[in-house]
């Protein structure tokens, strides 16, 4: 790939022709005009992060969260 930053493009497909496509990409190469070019019209932009609440878990249709406590049933039963 021509940008040594990035390890990995992101690539979604729903059909195998697709898959194909994306693969044969690996072997086109562009020169510097074709490259500028497309790389003409990108603004950059700082990186988005979502805010912390937003990786808590969230109740799914009105139900509690319930959260795995120390408490006797969190413990393994002893051995008789």
């Amino acid at each position: 790939m021509r940008n040594p930053v990035v390890t990995s493009p992101i690539v979604g497909v729903t059909k195998p022709a697709q898959l194909a496509d994306a693969v044969a990409a690996l072997y086109v190469e562009l020169d510097e005009d074709e490259a500028a070019y497309l790389e003409e019209p990108y603004q950059p932009h700082e990186a988005a992060y979502l805010e912390e609440s937003f990786y808590k878990r969230q109740p799914v249709g009105g139900l509690p969260v319930v959260r795995a406590t120390a408490g006797p049933s969190a413990s393994p039963r002893p051995r008789p």
